[in-house]
């Protein structure tokens, strides 16, 4: 799940605040879809561009009651040429 900027209070963000107060509108909340493939650029990227900010999605459960897993892949890149 990923929000916009002027969706997060990032006074809570950055100050260990509570959760349930970061995000201002749960309706503007965005999430990708099984399979999807997200770029997501971070605060070093170059050029003029902003941190994303996301969140872990709500917790999903199979009918008989087991978690079900979520994957997630991180590449970072030293230099991007």
């Amino acid at each position: 799940e990923m929000l916009r900027h002027d969706n997060v209070n990032f006074w809570e963000l950055e100050h260990c605040g509570n959760n349930a107060h970061i995000v201002r509108d749960n309706s503007q909340v965005f999430s990708a879809g099984t399979g999807d493939i997200l770029f997501m650029k971070g605060l070093t990227f170059p050029g003029d561009v902003s941190g994303l900010v996301h969140k872990s999605p709500d917790k999903c459960y199979h009918a008989d009651g087991k978690i079900m897993n979520r994957l997630i892949l991180k590449v970072d890149v030293s230099k991007l040429s």
